[in-house]
């Protein structure tokens, strides 16, 4: 738990903080309308979100400033670093599920989460890479599946792109993660969405998933049935679900650790002779866990008439070659990539980045 002391000099830290921010604004800055501006955002903030929500706010508010780029911005970035682990810590404790105001909506984030939660809490947002793809290959009336929903965050990028007209898929194996997802999307009003709490795979059945307690993006199913650990989830096979809900994928966002060869063999009905793109991760230690490999998986792809596309960490892509990819994959633990075909290639080859 924590104690009455601790809790009391950070939350001291926190408004002080606040009340810095304030009168740099009110200093550097001049004039009753920004210091009045501030004051506002600050009372709007801390009775919104908190007191830690105020300080973000108006730092940010703050660090647009000319002068204060210059002068403020290192000190408040300073400070914002030193506060951030006890702060994170004492949300944690309090009530880990956090509200956060980001480009998709309103989303529920659980902050025992490092790997997604994290990064989102601090930044505003997490992998732009693959969300500038997803822009770009995404269109209004398009259907769409997103195999390792998580909590929703790239699912509602997803529905807002394929709009009212358009559909979307969304595939999550661990319970708590679909709790916060089937949240997310009812609080964003995401009724083109449909969500399946399941692990794809090549059969239908049981698997059983190994929960990371700090990591939500890294359970991951493994083949023992009594590993440490691991919890038992629902296995289905897409293509069962995808015909029985007459959806035309054109797009597949697939980030299941390890598990992406065998989901993808549970959708070769869907994936034969139609244009398709597949935004994927190659996620070598997982995949070898499961008796896969890099290799396995891109010749599965190409067999299958996709041309392969390397991700740049602007978002932009690059045609890669089979080897190269494995290359890569022996140096970084997470290579990400776009498998291609049909219409979805010319549109994966249009100049820029999205």
């Amino acid at each position: 738990g924590i104690g009455l002391v601790e809790g009391l000099l950070l939350a001291s830290l926190i408004r002080v903080t606040g009340y810095l921010a304030l009168l740099a604004g009110g200093l550097l800055l001049g004039g009753g309308s920004t210091l009045a501006e501030v004051r506002s955002t600050m009372r709007t903030s801390h009775a919104a979100k908190g007191r830690w929500h105020m300080v973000r706010s108006v730092a940010r508010m703050l660090e647009n400033q000319p002068l204060l780029n210059r002068i403020v911005r290192p000190a408040l970035r300073a400070l914002w670093n030193l506060l951030w682990w006890p702060a994170v810590w004492l949300q944690t404790h309090r009530d880990p599920h956090v509200a956060l105001s980001l480009d998709v909506g309103e989303l529920t984030v659980d902050l025992r989460d490092r790997g997604v939660a994290w990064p989102l809490y601090r930044y505003g947002e997490y992998e732009p890479d693959e969300r500038s793809v997803m822009r770009r290959l995404v269109t209004p009336g398009m259907h769409a599946i997103d195999l390792g929903a998580q909590f929703g965050y790239h699912t509602l990028l997803l529905s807002k792109l394929v709009g009212e007209a358009g559909n979307v898929l969304a595939v999550e194996a661990a319970p708590s993660n679909y709790e916060l997802l089937v949240r997310n999307l009812e609080g964003n009003a995401a009724t083109n969405v449909h969500a399946v709490n399941a692990a794809a795979s090549d059969q239908p059945g049981q698997l059983q998933l190994v929960v990371d307690p700090s990591n939500f993006g890294a359970h991951h199913v493994v083949g023992e049935s009594h590993r440490a650990g691991a919890i038992p989830v629902r296995a289905v096979q897409l293509d069962s679900i995808i015909a029985e809900r007459s959806l035309e994928p054109r797009f597949i966002k697939i980030d299941i650790e390890g598990a992406e060869l065998a989901a993808l063999r549970g959708l070769t009905r869907t994936i034969e002779g139609r244009d398709l793109a597949i935004l994927a991760e190659l996620n070598r230690p997982r995949l070898e866990q499961q008796g896969a490999s890099a290799g396995a998986l891109l010749d599965y792809l190409e067999a299958l008439g996709f041309r392969l596309y390397s991700v740049s960490t602007e978002g932009s892509l690059v045609p890669a070659g089979r080897d190269e990819l494995v290359s890569v994959s022996t140096r970084m633990d997470n290579v990400n990539f776009l498998a291609a075909k049909g219409a979805a290639v010319a549109r994966a080859e249009v100049p820029g980045t999205g």
